[in-house]
This record gives structure tokens, C-alpha cells and sequence, in this order.
């Protein structure tokens, strides 16, 4: 996922809350916009270097919280990858009935 619709449409949040929080990691430098579109203007959202460097410690405390988690309830699934990366994943959703 590098684009505005790809992470809106993933993490089903509203657009307003996506644009802060992308506006957040850019601030930080973790992400970097690019323009892929002039009109009207798109961006793709690209780690930076610190965002690579950030994925392991993130990944490790990942494993350290499924570590610790009680095990999930029913009615909810895991994740078998994480969507951005592709790693394995142990976080678990809530499924929608």
C-alpha cells in the first residue's frame, strides 16, 4: 500500500483521520509523500529511511504483545499476514456479524 484510497480502504477509517495521521508520520519522517498525479494532485506514501529502520523494533513489540495476550475470543479471526509487509501477524480483529 503506498496511496490515500489503498490505506483508506484497508483500515476502513475516515478521511480525516487518515490524512492527520499520515500528516503525523510525514512530520516525524517516517514517510515521505510523493506526487504520482498533477491534477488533481495525488500523492504515494513511501517509507523513509527511519521508517525502515523502525519495522523491526515495531515487529518485535508485535511478538511481545501476542506473547503476552490472553488468546482470542470466538467470533474473532487472525490475521495469517500483516497487510503492509507481509510478515506473519498475530493481531487479532473483531469479524463483523
Amino acid at each position: 500500500m503506498r496511496r490515500f484510497d489503498e490505506f483508506q480502504r484497508s483500515l476502513g477509517i475516515a478521511t480525516n483521520t487518515l490524512t492527520r495521521r499520515l500528516t503525523d508520520l510525514v512530520t516525524a519522517s517516517l514517510l515521505e509523500h510523493r506526487p504520482y498525479q498533477s491534477n488533481p494532485p495525488r500523492f504515494e506514501y513511501l517509507l523513509t529511511e527511519a521508517g525502515r529502520d523502525l519495522r523491526p523494533v515495531i515487529l518485535t513489540l508485535m511478538a511481545w504483545g501476542a506473547k503476552l495476550s490472553p488468546p482470542a475470543p470466538p467470533g474473532s479471526t487472525t490475521a495469517p499476514t500483516c497487510i503492509s509487509c507481509a510478515l506473519p501477524s498475530t493481531l487479532t480483529f473483531k469479524t463483523r456479524q
